[in-house]
Parts: structure tokens; C-alpha cells; sequence
């Protein structure tokens, strides 16, 4: 409690205020803040600076006082003849406020006794002779404010009102209980351990749904947020998230509800528009906030949907205040990550559920923190948590993979889009241009195809991250993501891991990122000896430190990882079989178990796989097609031209830009094979294409073939010339038999 009164006193001293004083030294001025923010201070004692403020801080820290009264008794007391004029000096009127000290409400009245001595009989129901609430509880004080209504000789303040107004809602939420409760209808039905979350927080202010990541949590709050709609009337809602995570509540609330949504985005006087659109839900993240607060304080938002809420957990960062300061009348507050023994974390989040649960925060420090005397500002540990949780007990629902499994399919899948850095952005923009001039061509080659799919592949290894395509920079919001669900999944939750990546490049950027944070892992790709991914595959099942086994499709062949029951896929399987291969290895295959495999996706947001996960139902059976193992073998010139138009149209027109990227300056009408850029080699800026997959076929045809039409260009320039050209014949075409990469070498004539 000293260190909390310090506190305030420091920042009194410290922090920048403006000083708006009221007419007499006692009573009521106000205190602007430097980021713009006024409060009311009224001073009963101004040299003792006795008194109460207006501001969240003052109704909440248990003190009496707050940096305000602090700041603004100082700044009088430096005024000329101040003890003088104070002395002669007395509050005018009646104050009935909320007593931050004695956390309850307060009577001040200096001249009750004989200038406003009629309403002593009303008071003396209420106040003892010291001024201290005697009432059984405070929701009584609203029968006083019907006594004194219109009596301007008594001011109840707002600070007061709030707590009134905040046990009021909580005496007629209680009343509800057991009461029959209107159905809603939804568009996708909840599970019994979902329906059983919606019921759990439908008749409280604030709620915190703490299930672990793939049980539904976003269905749960979306399914709450339209019951608290047709109990109590309510038609705005707000969802703060990850910007990351804001297609996927667009999708969540039409899948389950059947609504429209709108996201906020774009520049300010836009974003202020869209919060006043019709659409019951609005879908915001943590980053706009702050920028939006005014737009928020005119919606006045009836629910706001909390997503990744420890995002909020440091209660002294900008972000974190700005959102406990939005209005709201019901809170709902997502998240994956257990909170019981992080108390530091829970503090902030229980703060925006209900700001007066568990402040102030030097009691709360007090109760369950272990803080050393040497070090008075670190906490050594934590203690009481049995308490705590109980205290959590009638705002957390929280439930594991392990309680809720027989309510499960077989699988639960999450697909995230993450949106790609506008680094990634820019070079997916040129292989797309690259790849809608191949798509127009009227006479598609072998090669073509080739380049075809080779534009498609790096689109996609671009999506994962800019170190796949040039081995130099790393611009990864996927990897950045990926962190996030290991430390919720496997440092947070203590659940076992698989991570697929078709990309060895990818595989050794996550390896660094698992080595940094310190969790034991096992990698494999198709280099390691089949003797040895056995081994660390057995590490991965008996090694309770080995936490994640991060693999390549080739590594993972005939390997038994059960032991996971969590699958990332950093990309999108291209193929159902790989889809397919891939959840092989970590189901049990036994008809009387029913492990669940939780399947996380992550796609890149705008990118080649966005578009093509949408359109895969269309066509399911085309990326085999392109890229399964017989591709690129014995096809017509039909069989090339029918797969270039069904990727162009699976894309769609408004994927592949108008201008061409880098490519459109090449004419369509030129060999390809005369731009060395077009065929620029991938051994050291990209992860090699398979010559499988490229569709080149044979290398050596290949390089015959491509050297049979060089000499008929040279043969066509000669014709032109009318003689012969000897410096091209120091030329040739090669095609690496491992890579399938194309390189033209010739010397130019020195004239």
C-alpha cells in the first residue's frame, strides 16, 4: 500500500497536468491530463488534500486519494494568501460520493446541521454521524436519489453512481437466474460443451472463456453475443482481435450465425463510417484501437468480444489502457492461454471483465505475490492461487482437449490467414504477373507448363516467408503466428506437436525460432537416413522434453507420431493425398479409439493459397494434376491448355494483376528461353524445384530439344544477315539433371 501512495505521489510531481481551478480553494476544479483527458477533484481539506476524484484510478485503488487531488492540493497550496482564504472556507453543498479508502459510499455535509437541517430525518437512513454508509448494501442508495431528486443543495456523484450502477446490474442478472431463457437459431450447431459456455456467461456482465485453442471459442462468443442480444435488447457488438485473425471472425459469423459482418479498415474518416454501418458486428484489432477510440466511444458498442485477450495482459501498456477505458455494457474475453498461475496476466484481462473484482492492485499484489525486499519491484513467485482460482470460479469456463473429446470428430481443424508484409506482397505481385502471361499464351509447351508451375510454387514459398526465394531476408508473419501457437499449444497448454513444412528452408527457420525459445524438438527431412528419423521418432513419443517433431513430407514417410495430437501445417497440403499422408502419421488407425488430431492451417493471407483453398471444391482434382507425381508426363497440347484454363479460372480474374509484374515487359511472341531472367536459377535464391514438378521431364531430351530450336533462332538471324555468324556457334544450352534449371551460354561477337 506505501508503494502504491508513493507511486501516486511520484507521478503527481512527475506527470504533465493543466490545473482548470474552481472559484473557492475548497470544493470542485478539474485536472486535464497531457493526453487530453479532464477529471473532477473536489477538495474537502485542500492542506490535506482530502477529497475524491473522477477518474477509474481513484475509483478503484483503495487509497483515498489518486496522483489528481494530489497534483491539484500542491498547486494550490503554492497560490498566494492559500491558508489565509482556506481557513474561511467550506463546502457549499452536500457530497455523497464513493470513498475509494473505505471502498464505500461517503457522506460530506458541513452545514447540515443548521443550514440544511430538514434533510438530516433522509440522511440519517443512510449515513452515520461521521459520514459512513450504514445501509446493507449500496444498490439502497438509488431510494435516496429518488428522495433528494431536484434538490440542488446535494450533488451524488458520478463516481458513487457507477458502483450503484454496476450492483444494480448484478442484483437483476441474479433475479434472471433459473428463469426459461429465449431461444436463438444458428446457422451451425454448438457442440454440448459449447452450448454449455453460451450458458455459462449469458446472464453476466463479464465473462472469460479459457478454453484451449481449437475448441471453439470464437462459435461460443458469437452464439453468446446474439442470446445477450435478444435478452437484453443490445444491437452493437465489437470484436477486438489480431489483425491477423479478422477474416476468419468475418467467416465465423456467417457460418455460425448467418449475419453479415464488417470489418474496419482503411483510412480514418472511412473507418469512422464503417462503425456506424448496420451490421450488428463490427471487427476490429488491438493496433486500430488506439486510433479508434473516439469512433468507439460514439458507437458505444453494448458487447465488446475480447479475442487473444493476453494481448492485454501488461495492464501499463497504452493498448491495454486504451481498451479498459472503451464503453461497454457486457464484456466476452477469449483466450487459449491458462491463466490461474499467471496472476501478473490475469490481472489486466479481470480488469476489462469487471474492474472492481480484483483491485486494487497493491491488494491483489499483496495476496499473491512474492516479492523479495531486496528487489521490491520483482516478483519472485506467487502464492494463494488455490484462492485466486476460486475467486475466478463464477466469471472462467475453461476446458481441455481431454474433457471435451468424446464430444469431438475425429479431426477439428482451424485454418488461419495470415496476411502477408507488403515485402512479400510486392514479389508475390511479379511471379503473379509472370504467371498470368503464361495462362494467356494460345499454345502452351512443355516448358511452359514448367514455368507455370514453377511461378505457382514460388508464389507459395513466398507466402511462408521472403528467405525461401532469396536466402538473404527474413519477412515471415507466418513464423511470427506459428510462435504464438507453439507457446499456447506447447509451452502453455504442455500438449505434443507436429509441424509440416514441404520446405526444408522453412523447416530451418523454424528450428531456430524452437531453439531460441528453448523447446526441445526433433527436425527430419528426406536427407536424414531412414535408420535415424526412426530413432527421433521415438525420442518425439518417450522424451517428455522433446515437445515438437518438425518434419518435410519426404521425412515423415512410415513414421508413427502419435504422440501428437496437434498437426500445423505451415502451408496448405497442395493435395488431398498429401493432406491425407500427413494425418496418417498421426492417427492411431485402431476403430475402437477416438483420439482427436487438431489440424491448424496457416495460409497467407491475399496469396496463391488464400485463392486456391477457396476454389478447391470447385476442382479438386487439378493441383494433382499439376503437381502430383505423374504431372508433366506424356501430356497433349489439349491436356495443357484444359489445365491453364481451369488455374486461370480457379484463381479467378481479379487474383492475377493487370500488369504483368516484371515480366510484362518481355513480348509474348518471344522464345522464353532467350530471357535469362525468365529462367533465373533457383539453387541459390529459391528452394530447388523437382524436375517432377517443374514438368520439365527428361533433362537430357529436354536439352536436346532446347538446343535444336536454339540453332533454328540462329539459323533464322543468319538467313536475316545474309552470312554467317561464327561467334554464335560458341554457344549452348544446358539443363541441370538434379535441379531441372535451364542455363544459356554464348559469347558475343566483339565488334
Amino acid at each position: 500500500r506505501e508503494q502504491a501512495l508513493q507511486d501516486r505521489r511520484d507521478r503527481a510531481g512527475s506527470d504533465t497536468f493543466t490545473p482548470v481551478r474552481g472559484d473557492m480553494f475548497t470544493g470542485d476544479h478539474r485536472v486535464v491530463t497531457g493526453e487530453g483527458r479532464t477529471y473532477t477533484v473536489c477538495l474537502h481539506d485542500p492542506p490535506k488534500a482530502l477529497g475524491h476524484c473522477s477518474c477509474p484510478d481513484y475509483l478503484t485503488n483503495g487509497l483515498g486519494t489518486c496522483k489528481h487531488i494530489l497534483y491539484m492540493a500542491e498547486t494550490l497550496k503554492a497560490e498566494p494568501g492559500f491558508k489565509a482564504q482556506v481557513a474561511t472556507e467550506s463546502l457549499p453543498f452536500i457530497d455523497i460520493f464513493w470513498d475509494s479508502g473505505t471502498r464505500e459510499p461517503r457522506l460530506h455535509a458541513c452545514h447540515l446541521k443548521d443550514r440544511m437541517s430538514d434533510l438530516k430525518p433522509v440522511l440519517d437512513k443512510y449515513f452515520d454521524s461521521r459520514g459512513r454508509f450504514v445501509g446493507k448494501d449500496i444498490s439502497l442508495i438509488m431510494g435516496l436519489m429518488l428522495r433528494l431528486h431536484g434538490d440542488r443543495r446535494v450533488r451524488i456523484r458520478d463516481n458513487l453512481l457507477k458502483r450503484v450502477d454496476h450492483r444494480l446490474q448484478a442484483l437483476q442478472l441474479e433475479k434472471m437466474a433459473g428463469r426459461p431463457l429465449p431461444g436463438i437459431r444458428l446457422t451451425r450447431p454448438l457442440y454440448p460443451f459449447q452450448q454449455e459456455g453460451v450458458d455459462f456467461g449469458i446472464l453476466k456482465t463479464g465473462v472469460l472463456i479459457g478454453d484451449e485453442m481449437g475448441l471453439g471459442k470464437t462459435a461460443q462468443a458469437i452464439a453468446m453475443a446474439l442470446a445477450k442480444s435478444e435478452i437484453f435488447g443490445f444491437s452493437k457488438i465489437l470484436v477486438i482481435t489480431l489483425a491477423s485473425l479478422k477474416p476468419k471472425w468475418l467467416q465465423e459469423v456467417a457460418a455460425v450465425s448467418g449475419e453479415e459482418a464488417c470489418i474496419i479498415q482503411g483510412p480514418p474518416q472511412r473507418r469512422k463510417r464503417q462503425y456506424m454501418e448496420k451490421e450488428r458486428f463490427k471487427i476490429s484489432h488491438y493496433e486500430a484501437v488506439i486510433r479508434d477510440a473516439g469512433a468507439i466511444s460514439r458507437l458505444n458498442p453494448d458487447i465488446i468480444i475480447l479475442d487473444e485477450a493476453q494481448r492485454i495482459r501488461n495492464f501499463s501498456t497504452k493498448t491495454a489502457e486504451t481498451v479498459k477505458r472503451l464503453p461497454k455494457k457486457h464484456a466476452i474475453v477469449l483466450t487459449g492461454t491458462p491463466l490461474e498461475n499467471k496472476p501478473e496476466d490475469l490481472y489486466a484481462i479481470v480488469q476489462f471483465i469487471d474492474p472492481y473484482k480484483f483491485t486494487p492492485l497493491w491488494q491483489f499484489a499483496t495476496d499473491h505475490y512474492l516479492i523479495p525486499k531486496a528487489a521490491k519491484q520483482k516478483v519472485a513467485g506467487y502464492k494463494n492461487l488455490d484462492v485466486l482460482k476460486e475467486r475466478l470460479r463464477d466469471i472462467l469456463i475453461r476446458r481441455t482437449w481431454d474433457e471435451v473429446v468424446d464430444q469431438l470428430p475425429d479431426t477439428v481443424t482451424n485454418t488461419y490467414c495470415v496476411e502477408m508484409a507488403p515485402e512479400q506482397q510486392q514479389r508475390h505481385a511479379v511471379y503473379a504477373g509472370r504467371l498470368k502471361e503464361l495462362l494467356g499464351r494460345k499454345l502452351l509447351t512443355d516448358m511452359d507448363m514448367g514455368q507455370i508451375r514453377t511461378q505457382v510454387l514460388r508464389m507459395r514459398m513466398v507466402a511462408n516467408s521472403t528467405y525461401l526465394v532469396d536466402r538473404e531476408t527474413q519477412i515471415s508473419p507466418k513464423l511470427r503466428e506459428l510462435s504464438t501457437i507453439i507457446d499456447e499449444v506447447v509451452v502453455q497448454n504442455n500438449r505434443k506437436m507436429v509441424i509440416f513444412s514441404e520446405w526444408t528452408a522453412m523447416t530451418f527457420l523454424i528450428a531456430r525460432h524452437l531453439s531460441e525459445a528453448g523447446i526441445g524438438f526433433a527436425e527430419v527431412s528426406g536427407k536424414v537416413e531412414d535408420g535415424r528419423r526412426g530413432d527421433l521418432a521415438r525420442r518425439f513419443s518417450n522424451d517428455p522434453d522433446c515437445r515438437v517433431f518438425l518434419t518435410t513430407d519426404a521425412g515423415s514417410r512410415g513414421l508413427d507420431l502419435t504422440a501428437a495430437r496437434c498437426m500445423v501445417n505451415v502451408e496448405l497440403p497442395w493435395t488431398p493425398a498429401q493432406a491425407a499422408q500427413r494425418l496418417s502419421r498421426l492417427s492411431p488407425g485402431m476403430p475402437d479409439s477416438h483420439d482427436v488430431c487438431h489440424i491448424i492451417n496457416l495460409v497467407g493471407g491475399g496469396s496463391i493459397e488464400e485463392r486456391i483453398r477457396e476454389g478447391m471444391a470447385r476442382d479438386p482434382d487439378l493441383l494433382t494434376e499439376l503437381f502430383g507425381p505423374e504431372s508433366g508426363q506424356d501430356e497433349t497440347d489439349a491436356a495443357r491448355q484444359d489445365m491453364a484454363h481451369r488455374l486461370g479460372t480457379l484463381l479467378g480474374p481479379d487474383f492475377l494483376p493487370r500488369d504483368p509484374g516484371d515480366a510484362g515487359d518481355i513480348p509474348e511472341e518471344s522464345p522464353y528461353f532467350l530471357f535469362p531472367e525468365a529462367m533465373v536459377s533457383e539453387q541459390d535464391t529459391a528452394e530447388p524445384v523437382p524436375a517432377s514438378a517443374a514438368g520439365f521431364g527428361d533433362p537430357v531430351q529436354l536439352e536436346r530439344v532446347l538446343n535444336a530450336g536454339l540453332d533454328f533462332m540462329v539459323g533464322l538471324a543468319e538467313m536475316a544477315a545474309g552470312k554467317k555468324i561464327d561467334a554464335m556457334a560458341e554457344r549452348h544450352v544446358r539443363v541441370d539433371p538434379d535441379t531441372g534449371n535451364v542455363s544459356l551460354s554464348f559469347k558475343l561477337p566483339r565488334e
